[in-house]
């Protein structure tokens, strides 16, 4: 059951669950297996498993994750990520240890939504970078879309950053919510990890020729939490760069 938060009700206490838990998950390759499985089998069940996620995978593509919001959205979003959870502990090329996180562009070309998944289980939705450092370090990062590219040695990053994102909360009730826009201060990895992802979400990746580190300089004093207006924003920044740059 879906629904989102009125803007009098409190948030819940606990502000994000983990779709395993929401769904059951069970661990990568122990799906059907029995106590009388030989060694081979097992090993059999694991690849026929990984097989099957990798297929998850779509061919790089410029569109951007569509902003989310709704009954509809919310239970493809809570559908969708279990499988890319999988995913993250799947290994795909030069990335033999899996992913950190998956955006949902990586694994939909026709209607991507704005949101990824961390490996640990949490949904990121609607994810945006409102405020960084003034300046920018560079970091050695590769790409689970680009699994047979070598690691790349400058991507330039932000050290901090606040991101500004949604997730799902589960009431007292039992009811899974949309939880009100909320914002984090990021460091180190976790902040490379939310720039990584918010790109996937822009239609943007590392290997870019023009690539550079993701920006907030379009958002306002005083951002909007209304999405349909943060929404509007980005899009109508998005038409102007193209125009200027023709590129996006």
């Amino acid at each position: 059951m879906f629904q989102m938060l009125n803007d009098k009700e409190e948030p819940p206490a606990i502000l994000s669950i983990s779709v395993n838990d929401a769904v059951k998950a069970k661990p990568v390759g122990m799906g059907n297996q029995s106590p009388e499985m030989t060694p081979e089998e097992r090993n059999l069940r694991v690849k026929n498993e990984y097989e099957k996620l990798l297929k998850l995978y779509v061919h790089p593509h410029l569109k951007p994750g569509r902003w989310i919001s709704g009954k509809a959205d919310l239970e493809r979003v809570l559908k969708e990520a279990h499988e890319m959870i999988l995913l993250c502990n799947v290994p795909r090329g030069r990335q033999a240890g899996g992913a950190h996180a998956i955006a949902h562009t990586q694994v939909c070309n026709t209607d991507p939504l704005r949101f990824f998944v961390l490996q640990n289980g949490m949904v990121v939705i609607n994810p945006i970078i409102v405020n960084h450092t003034n300046y920018s370090v560079f970091k050695k990062e590769g790409c689970m879309s680009f699994p047979d590219d070598p690691m790349k040695e400058m991507v330039s990053r932000y050290h901090k950053v606040v991101a500004m994102f949604q997730s799902f909360a589960k009431k007292d009730d039992g009811t899974v919510v949309l939880t009100k826009p909320m914002t984090e201060h990021l460091t180190g990895m976790m902040a490379e990890i939310f720039q990584h992802e918010c790109q996937h979400c822009n239609g943007h990746y590392i290997y870019d020729v023009d690539h550079g580190p993701e920006q907030c300089l379009w958002l306002p004093e005083g951002m909007p939490l209304n999405l349909d207006e943060l929404s509007a924003l980005y899009e109508e920044e998005k038409h102007e760069e193209k125009n200027n740059n023709g590129v996006v």
